[in-house]
This record gives structure tokens, sequence and C-alpha cells, in this order.
């Protein structure tokens, strides 16, 4: 089942991006579309990295539109769907502490599918996996960093500044561990 919903994503991806690459650097070329908006001035143009931004929002809706039917026995999107949900909520149970983080597990499902749909599309004939471009793992990364910083202050408030220094340490260690730990903290 797997391997089918493979197969005809990879011909989904191939039919979306029709372009033809002779070198990897093809990639980044930039090429004109929508030519019939440069008669009113508008020029539009678009690496091969928006086209694969699109045909990853047109798996989601795939993925939504086959998951709509509400029936007592799932269709395979359903059941493929189902596995991966399964998957991630194990994933997060397994991973936080007394059940409080699963109110974030739609984040981490979207931030899996999300990252798992870059990179089954760069396994496609044509195109390349997106998240090897150094921009979107920084951009990945540090939304969820400063968010989850957000969120730790509005929760906590100024206790959240209590991560840098563990309870009971001694005084004098503390001059020491409380630089080690924001740096650990950051990098």
């Amino acid at each position: 089942m797997f391997y089918e919903i493979i197969l005809m994503f990879e011909k989904s991806i191939t039919a979306l991006v029709k372009i033809a690459i002779v070198s990897p650097m093809d990639d980044f070329v930039v090429f004109p579309t929508l030519s019939f908006l440069d008669s009113f001035g508008i020029s539009c143009h678009f690496l091969i990295a928006g086209f694969i931004y699109i045909a990853s929002a047109y798996f989601f809706y795939c993925i939504s539109i086959g998951t709509t039917s509400y029936s007592l026995i799932p269709n395979k999107y359903q059941a493929f769907v189902t596995q991966i949900f399964v998957f991630v909520q194990s994933l997060v149970s397994e991973n936080v502490k007394e059940n409080k983080g699963i109110k974030y597990f739609p984040i981490f499902f979207f931030l899996f599918l999300y990252i798992a749909t870059l990179n089954v599309m760069g396994l496609a004939s044509y195109t390349f996996a997106i998240t090897c471009q150094l921009s979107v793992t920084i951009c990945l990364s540090l939304t969820v960093f400063f968010s989850s910083c957000i969120y730790g202050f509005i929760t906590h408030g100024k206790r959240f500044m209590a991560i840098f220094l563990p309870t009971g340490t001694p005084f004098l260690l503390s001059f020491l561990l409380i630089p080690v730990e924001i740096i650990s903290f950051f990098f």
C-alpha cells in the first residue's frame, strides 16, 4: 500500500515538474512562469523550489480530500494517514513527560508531515530535496526554537530563566554553570 502511494506521488510530482534538468545547477535557474502577465507589467518568476512548495501543498490537499469520507471501513488513504498519525502520536507520548505536551501534537504532526513530504519529493525524478537547502532548515529550526522560547516566557514568566540554573546548585558553582547552560541552550 505504501509503495503504491509513493508511486502515485512520484507520478504526480513528475507531472507537476516537467522541466528537463541536465545538471544539478539547473535546480537554481530562474525561469518565467505565467507569461501572460507580462503584458500587464507583472513578471512572475519561480525556482524549482517554488514548484516543490506548491507540490507539497498539493500533497496536503490530496491527503485532506482522501480522508474526508467518514465510513466504517477506511479507504487506503485514511489507513495511511491513520498509521502516520498513530506513529507520530506514539513518538510524542513517549518523549513528552506526563502527557503535558500532547496538546502540541498538531504542531509536531504538521512538522513531521511537512518535512517527510519534502524529503519524499526529493526522491522523485527531476526534483531535489528542498530540505537540503540551508535556508529552509534554518527557517524551520528558528521558527520552532523562537516559538518555544516565546511560549515558555508567556507560560512561566521569569521562572523560564530557571532552566539555566538547576535547583540545589551551590552558589559558587552557579557562576560557572549559568554561562555553560546558556551556551548549550543556544547551540
